[in-house]
């Protein structure tokens, strides 16, 4: 078989080069496509990669919520910079295609040639995806089953399927992300278990060993995930779109099977006519049966108000219409960052989506109407740069935030006609310029006696707003009642110091583990900085005299020297006409 390099060889240099610089190119695109594969699903699935650890080795502040969120920032960062070069690849690409098509080359060597090239395109992405499958298979801990059963769907429809479609369709139920890890919520069942093993310690039940605590702790920083998960590439996203936006077809479960069935619409309608019209099974309605069927579950629960007591179930009220599920406005972020803003609902099967407003201090700067075309659009405000092509009817992504930009932004969510209902959520969104270095710990010395107060200040960097300021005394929080705030100041520009004092008796206990004590001090300010300034604190310890004996009369040697030798023999003459003259 002809190897690419025998075919390379075939060609002119400027082609040969061509070529060379597409299997690079496409190369890249490869790689960056599965990084963007693997970053995606490390946000989605809570999984902080190796790439992001920032190497604390404080337990205590290993846990605080602050720095996964802030770790998980640095990788949806890393995820927009591999989209970035995916577009750029892709231009580049576009450019070497149209100079490779200007070259003469024959009909039959042209053939062979990108046939080799897609082989060895094949085998270089089936080396990178095994590779990333396997670094999410160590941040999973545990194997990674991708669905793969050809047999996943049913085509009785007109259409033809591309092959990102069929992929997508292959999937089958796998097809989907698990919920989203709640870190607040396990952390507050294992404080409940603790509790509980408290009680039950107390009363003598059992026994607790002192190392149970950090390890509950330790347990509920950890995210752990179900082992299978799957996997959706761009292109399998694009492809799930394609399909739902296709008016002619209707894809369906069927109903014995966990595969798809995909229908002609017409057909499917023609169908499901055919099954409504039989009388014996189903009944045409003539209005709305929601108000009687309330009306029948409130006097169900008045009637159970009225039996049972002190437990009151509430009545049924309102129409589900249209339901605001959750809404994502940060309170702060970091100056030069991009933020996507949030509000996803939920309608009534009655109701249709008119439009999606966005405003920023009762001004608006994004509509998204389906109705319209193009749907999303932008009015200029100054301060704010909408990202169209990332923007939707649920999400609207802001670029390069200022601190002009902050305000009050509001999404406003309304359905069509005859009720126009609407949802809306605001929240305050501020712009910080970051500074550039962290809080500084002033005062005390290094050594103190036990039983010696220690007494350090920590100065926040000048912000506005002032970040949080706490101490640490060996990786614990420190109590309360051992710290201070002074009064705050303002500096020029408005911008705020703190100043927060820690006293602290040192006690043998302190320094018993390792000799020292160390103290530091964080500052933080939501998910967007951290920063920390350590101090060591070691024990004075009094110098004792020397005792003074023979051997200090030698030197390094173990022999007397000249000077001390005639001191000797000085003592002893002297000694001797002492004892002569008293004779």
């Amino acid at each position: 078989m002809t190897s690419f390099g025998n075919i390379l060889h075939s060609h002119e240099p400027e082609p040969r080069q061509c070529i060379r610089r597409l299997e690079s190119l496409n190369k890249k695109k490869i790689s960056a496509h599965y990084a963007v594969v693997f970053n995606k699903t490390c946000i989605k699935e809570n999984l902080l990669p190796n790439y992001s650890n920032l190497r604390l080795h404080d337990r205590a502040v290993q846990q605080e919520d602050f720095v996964y969120k802030f770790r998980q920032s640095l990788t949806g960062e890393q995820l927009k910079a591999q989209e970035d070069l995916i577009n750029d690849l892709e231009v580049k690409i576009e450019e070497e295609k149209k100079r490779y098509d200007t070259f003469v080359i024959s009909q039959d060597l042209r053939k062979k040639t990108d046939e080799l090239l897609d082989n060895i395109l094949i085998e270089y992405e089936q080396v990178v995806k095994t590779r990333i499958l396997k670094k999410l298979s160590h941040l999973y801990k545990g194997p990674i089953a991708l669905p793969g059963n050809p047999a996943g769907f049913i085509n009785l429809s007109s259409v033809q399927l591309t092959s990102d479609q069929e992929k997508f369709l292959n999937l089958g139920l796998n097809c989907h992300f698990y919920p989203k890890f709640d870190p607040h919520k396990k952390k507050t069942e294992i404080a409940l278990l603790f509790d509980d093993l408290c009680k039950l310690h107390d009363k003598g039940q059992i026994t607790l060993k002192p190392e149970i605590q950090p390890q509950l702790q330790a347990e509920a920083a950890k995210r752990r995930i179900k082992p299978q998960h799957s996997v959706l590439t761009p292109n399998l996203r694009k492809a799930a779109q394609e399909l739902r936006n296709n008016d002619d077809i209707v894809i369906r479960r069927a109903d014995k099977s966990s595969i798809f069935v995909i229908l002609d619409k017409e057909d499917y309608y023609s169908k499901v006519r055919s099954v409504l019209q039989d009388t014996a099974k189903f009944k045409r309605i003539t209005r709305d049966t929601t108000a009687a069927l309330k009306t029948r579950v409130n006097k169900l629960v008045d009637a159970a108000n009225a039996v049972v007591d002190g437990v009151h179930l509430q009545k049924v009220t309102g129409s589900l219409g249209i339901r605001l599920l959750r809404s994502e406005i940060p309170r702060y972020v970091a100056a030069g960052q991009h933020v996507p803003l949030s509000c996803h609902v939920v309608l009534d099967w009655r109701e249709r989506l008119y439009a999606v407003n966005w405003y920023r201090d009762g001004h608006e700067f994004y509509r998204y109407n389906p109705g319209e075309v193009p749907a999303a659009q932008v009015f200029h405000q100054p301060h704010i740069h909408v990202d169209v092509t990332a923007s939707n009817a649920s999400t609207v992504l802001l670029r390069h935030m200022r601190p002009e930009s902050s305000g009050v932004y509001r999404c406003e969510i309304s359905t069509e006609a005859p009720l126009f209902n609407t949802v809306t959520r605001h929240g305050m969104l501020q712009v910080v310029n970051l500074p550039t270095h962290g809080p500084i710990i002033s005062g005390g010395q290094e050594r103190y006696r036990i039983g010696d107060v220690i007494q350090l200040n920590c100065t926040s960097p000048g912000t506005v707003p002032p970040p949080q300021l706490t101490w640490y005394i060996e990786g614990e929080r420190a109590h309360p009642g051992l710290v201070t705030e002074f009064p705050r100041s303002v500096g020029p520009g408005g911008v705020v110091v703190v100043t927060k004092q820690l006293r602290l008796t040192l006690l043998d206990r302190h320094l018993a583990a390792t000799g020292r004590l160390k103290i530091k001090c964080t500052a933080s300010l939501e998910n967007i900085y951290w920063r920390s300034h350590e101090r060591h604190v070691h024990e004075h310890v009094e110098a004792r005299p020397a005792r003074v004996t023979g051997r200090h009369l030698r030197n390094e040697g173990g022999a007397l020297s000249v000077w001390q030798k005639w001191r000797v023999v000085a003592a002893a003459s002297s000694l001797l006409l002492h004892q002569s003259v008293w004779r």
